[in-house]
């Protein structure tokens, strides 16, 4: 038997929040953005230039490399998307409904 438990509208929007304060305080992270499954910020901690910035240009190259993925392999997906430049690596973590975008200062080894 499965139990499903119910929680309200903003404790999960509290969890959510709390959960993002977490990530964004590592070392390194420098902002967190999460989008609609169509590219529009719903919470971001970076101010609204960059945030609309980094949403229109990696909601596209997320769309790119799911319709890649599938002409590869249709029962296939992406989940996660590292780019790195020589001042930041982003990360996507793509979900059905959210993408969540993760600005950081790359670690030198």
């Amino acid at each position: 038997m499965i139990s499903i438990i119910w929680i309200p509208r903003q404790n999960r929007m509290a969890e959510v929040d709390n959960y993002l304060r977490t990530i964004s305080q590592c070392k390194g992270v420098e902002g967190i953005i999460i989008l609609s499954a169509d590219g529009f910020p719903i919470r971001s901690s970076l101010d609204e230039e960059l945030t609309v910035l980094y949403s229109q240009t990696f909601s596209q190259l997320a769309r790119k490399a799911h319709a890649m993925v599938q002409n590869l392999d249709p029962q296939d997906d992406v989940r996660l998307i590292r780019y790195r430049t020589k001042k930041h690596e982003i990360l996507l973590a793509v979900d059905d409904q959210f993408i969540m975008i993760t600005v950081q200062v790359p670690q030198i080894e």
